[in-house]
């Protein structure tokens, strides 16, 4: 559940442990044979893909710590959706060192994507992430922070929306201000 006061719920994973599992998982979900990716990317928590799901979070070490299935399992999709496709082993892992805000702006998400996005209520945000991931995913995106997707996801913060708003706001200057210079070299 969220807290209007900004602190952590009590059944999100501590911060520290949130910056080793999500990139772990990330890991473990790019070595993955092509059958148990697809049933993760098509949504873990039913069907075939519960077995990947439930092999994955007992791999990670994470299983005994998770009280909030659905969030865990969006947070999982939206790592699979963004996973490139291919054989084991070959596949990159989807997290990466840059910040998803600039991530969302490089892939041409809009102000008003964003602002829909970040306001989304908590108990949305899984089936939110999993939207915007499979819009990222489509446009090529690169990899990203995902440790802020898990965050986004499963506390649900103020402090993790105005971290992606600022991201997002600054790379969009970044590009503003180097195509102006790019304007002005040429002329």
């Amino acid at each position: 559940m969220s807290n209007d006061n900004g602190h952590e719920p009590a059944d999100a994973r501590r911060p520290a442990d949130l910056r080793t599992v999500i990139p772990e998982m990330a890991r473990e979900i790019s070595r993955f044979d092509p059958g148990p990716a697809a049933e993760l990317r098509r949504g873990p928590a039913k069907g075939a893909g519960a077995v990947a799901f439930w092999q994955l979070l007992g791999k990670v070490g994470a299983g005994g710590a998770v009280r909030n299935e659905e969030d865990w399992a969006s947070v999982i999709q939206s790592i699979a959706i963004l996973t490139p496709r291919g054989r084991k082993f070959e596949t990159k892992s989807a997290h990466g060192r840059t910040p998803m805000g600039k991530a969302l702006e490089a892939a041409g998400i809009g102000d008003v994507r964003l602002a829909r996005f970040l306001s989304t209520r908590k108990r949305q945000r899984g089936e939110a992430a999993v939207r915007m991931c499979r819009r990222l995913a489509a446009s090529g995106a690169e990899p990203f922070d995902l440790v802020t997707l898990g965050y986004y996801v499963l506390a649900g913060s103020g402090e993790t929306d105005r971290r992606i708003a600022r991201e997002f706001h600054q790379a969009r200057n970044e590009a503003k201000r180097a195509a102006d210079k790019g304007e002005t070299t040429d002329d």
